[in-house]
């Protein structure tokens, strides 16, 4: 085996370490987009429920039977659900890819009222008490 061809396979060796770790360490390409998108719809929920307490509390009307332009999966393109309960209290629900991290992983949610299991989760809400932002 001559030099240049040593050094190759060291550099290739070396590389395909540096790949494995990084996937050990981070998880595989995979699930970090699932928790990425599922940040991304906790993100869509709490800017909804902003928008509805912050409309009610200005106006003191009765929150909406639908909302005027739903806010949409970011993999399905489906509006996420939204139910009105009654006159300040909702329902919005979401499906998720991946359950919330636990504590002591990498990503803990900032809230402990957004954890979620895999699949098809929904929060309640009433708007005449504090938003959860």
């Amino acid at each position: 085996m001559n030099l240049q061809r040593a050094v190759a396979f060291f550099t290739i060796l070396i590389v395909v370490l540096i790949v494995a770790a990084a996937v050990m360490v981070l998880g595989p390409p995979g699930r970090e987009r699932a928790a990425a998108l599922d940040r991304q719809r906790i993100d869509d929920l709490r800017h909804i429920e902003q928008d509805l307490h912050d409309e009610y509390d200005t106006t003191k009307q009765p929150i909406p039977n639908r909302l005027g332009d739903p806010k949409r999966d970011p993999v399905n393109g489906a509006p996420y659900q939204y139910r009105r309960i009654d006159a300040t209290r909702y329902v919005l629900c979401a499906t998720f890819d991946s359950p919330s991290p636990k504590t002591g992983d990498r990503i803990v949610d900032d809230s402990p009222f957004w954890r979620h299991r895999a699949g098809r989760q929904c929060y309640s809400f009433d708007a005449r008490r504090e938003s959860l932002r």
